[in-house]
């Protein structure tokens, strides 16, 4: 494998960890500052 393969990877990595970071706290503000009811549980 070489270099480039490994950091295209990481930093594909990160930009999808930091996608997913966002969304989560996200839906945290808006669940936790409407309060509103989650139906999931």
């Amino acid at each position: 494998m070489d270099f480039n393969f490994i950091v295209t990877q990481l930093i594909s990595g990160f930009t999808m960890a930091t996608l997913l970071f966002l969304v989560a706290s996200g839906l945290t503000l808006i669940f936790g500052v409407g309060n509103i009811f989650n139906f999931a549980h």
